[in-house]
């Protein structure tokens, strides 16, 4: 159906361009009237088709967001929950489709299936902004650029697309809301927060000594225990809650984080040498006995070969020392 309307969309703007392009030639032949009859029927009819096309689609997204309503708590949330990155949702979307065959008889394409997927996490994220605001005393454009900047991610290197997608949230709230709050203002509110926690970072930084500075050589000279404090004060600053496991009985994990309503389990290896495959196969094991969405393996040093392999395979994210610098730069 898509194919369908792209062409008829396709052949509209082809018999307007070749209009256009014919005008002088039609005035010159027919004259000045008929000429702009001939071109106004086809961006009449252009427009109307356009037209058609939103509202078939904006039929077909209301039945799918009625079908995500029906399988909500049965199986969306329990899909986006049991598979948190976008390449594990993508990986078993087929299942997700054969599942809701069987459970509502509808049948969906990639494309229907990922509206839904999308759409759940839309709406839950829309809660937690619902949720905020509600908590928030004074809903000042500041107040407002500051509640959007504490629950979002902390990444260095994809802030920017997760803020503009926080935004578009916090849009369709306001939306829902008929509220006045100026989404321009907020983010001009939040560039300046930001710039001011960088600033204030920085002169830190400056501040300290160079014997201060943590690095990777430094940790090297720590015992487990000191460099998992280490860790436990580097996700704090990311904004993480943080849960330490009992030393006595870890099953091989050293820290639990949770953000967004997500569990990671860390396990760290301060090593001179390279990670092999163990600590890989260890925290596969730890993230299933805690019940967490994801695992993680952070090393002074560096991971074989073998093991960023399995790694791979089991969906476990790999912080060597040199990532691990550049944490400490950003955030300690």
């Amino acid at each position: 159906m898509a194919k369908k309307n792209e062409e008829l969309i396709s052949v509209s703007f082809t018999a307007i361009l070749i209009g256009c392009l014919l005008m002088p030639l039609l005035i010159f032949i027919i004259g000045l009237e008929r000429a702009v009859t001939i071109i106004v029927i086809p961006l009449w009819l252009y427009a109307v088709i356009k037209r058609l096309i939103k509202q078939e689609k904006n039929k077909k997204n209301e039945k799918l967001k009625d079908l995500e309503k029906k399988t909500r708590k049965n199986i969306i949330e329990k899909y986006n929950a049991r598979y948190p990155t976008i390449e594990e949702k993508l990986e078993h979307i087929n299942d997700l489709i054969n599942l809701i065959y069987h459970k509502t008889d509808i049948s969906l394409s990639p494309e229907e299936a990922w509206f839904i997927i999308e759409y759940n996490e839309t709406e839950e994220n829309i809660k937690t902004i619902d949720y905020s605001m509600k908590k928030l005393k004074t809903k000042s454009e500041k107040n407002i650029a500051q509640m959007l900047i504490k629950i979002g991610k902390i990444h260095p290197t994809s802030w920017d697309e997760y803020i503009e997608e926080v935004l578009n949230l916090y849009e369709i709230y306001l939306e829902r809301h008929w509220s006045v709050s100026n989404k321009n203002t907020v983010m001009e509110e939040i560039d300046t927060i930001l710039d001011q926690q960088s600033a204030q970072h920085f002169e830190e930084k400056l501040k300290r000594s160079v014997e201060e500075k943590i690095t990777v050589a430094q940790i090297e000279k720590m015992d487990g225990f000191a460099f998992e404090e280490l860790l436990w004060k580097l996700y704090k600053k990311a904004w993480y809650h943080i849960r330490v496991t009992q030393r006595s009985w870890d099953q091989w994990a050293d820290l639990i984080i949770e953000k967004d309503g997500i569990a990671t389990v860390i396990q760290a290896k301060r090593y001179t040498g390279k990670v092999n495959n163990s600590a890989i196969q260890e925290v596969v094991a730890s993230k299933k006995f805690y019940d967490c969405d994801e695992a993680i393996v952070v090393t002074t040093a560096q991971f074989t070969k073998s093991a960023i392999s399995l790694a791979k395979i089991n969906g476990v994210q790999l912080i060597d020392g040199k990532e691990l610098d550049k944490l400490f730069d950003t955030f300690l």
